[in-house]
């Protein structure tokens, strides 16, 4: 999906598009507010859909663990 970088940039560019549409009272036209909510919708669903991956140490740990056990 996205990367932090890219899902920071997607950020800056739904709240300025909110704050100069909102100064500009120009929020209630759909062809204005429809791309600025597909944008945030992309960024929370990339929120949910990406998973972290797992550092080298941290399996070696859980590995460890389980040997332990």
């Amino acid at each position: 999906m996205l990367t932090d970088r890219q899902s920071i940039v997607l950020c800056i560019v739904v709240v300025a598009s909110f704050v100069v549409c909102g100064i500009l009272n120009i929020l209630n036209k759909i062809y204005i507010t429809i791309p600025i909510i597909v944008i945030f919708m992309i960024i929370v669903i990339n929120l949910f859909a990406t998973k972290r991956m797992p550092d080298i140490e941290e399996e070696q740990a859980v590995i460890k663990q389980e040997d332990d056990l």
